[in-house]
């Protein structure tokens, strides 16, 4: 994290629509790309999680048409799932800005944007068991919520390289990704 200077978190959360007292925020995750937050606000006397993430320009040199397509998949995926048991632990929930845009971007032009936080869900870094696989073009397992409970995956979470492709790519990104051993990437790799 901290690619990019400090921000006023709380200032940045109050450009969404989050209802309820700002109690806190704190890196989160495990990314190494965009900045990503946990932020805590407090509802009728309940804690509310949200995710806050910094999309880093650098990397996605149009973060305005990479958010207009997380809103079409994300929007395609929850009509998918409407009605199932647990669905909005399925599909990650884009959470408006106060003017009704899926994204902030702020006076310095970075770019914003807030989830739903998924409760009762983890993420790992290393897969842990052969059952942990998954797909969607952008294979690094911990791009999947897992049920705490269960294990089962309940949501792809890094939807900004989502497109069109092979399942050939999946399965050469899944290969390259487990090869890492002991915390580290094997030498000549990156």
């Amino acid at each position: 994290m901290s690619r990019q200077p400090a921000h006023d978190i709380r200032a940045i959360a109050g450009e969404f629509d989050l209802l309820g007292e700002f109690l806190g925020a704190e890196p989160y995750g495990s990314g190494h790309i965009n900045d990503t937050y946990r932020l805590t606000f407090q509802q009728a006397g309940v804690p509310v999680r949200y995710i806050l993430q910094w999309i880093n320009h650098k990397i996605f040199r149009n973060p305005g048409a990479l958010m207009e397509n997380v809103q079409r998949v994300t929007g395609h995926l929850a009509a998918k799932v409407k009605g199932q048991i647990d669905a909005s632990r399925r599909v990650l929930t884009l959470v408006p800005t106060r003017s009704g845009r899926g994204w902030h971007v702020d006076s310095d032009g970075n770019h914003w944007r807030v989830y739903l936080f998924i409760e009762k869900g983890r993420t790992f870094d290393a897969v842990e068991s052969p059952g942990q696989a998954f797909t969607h073009n952008d294979t690094k397992f911990n791009n999947v919520i897992l049920d705490e409970a269960t294990g089962e995956g309940l949501c792809v979470i890094d939807l900004d390289t989502v497109m069109p492709g092979l399942a050939l790519y999946d399965f050469g990104d899944r290969c390259w990704s487990s090869r890492r051993c002991e915390g580290r990437w094997p030498v000549g790799t990156t």
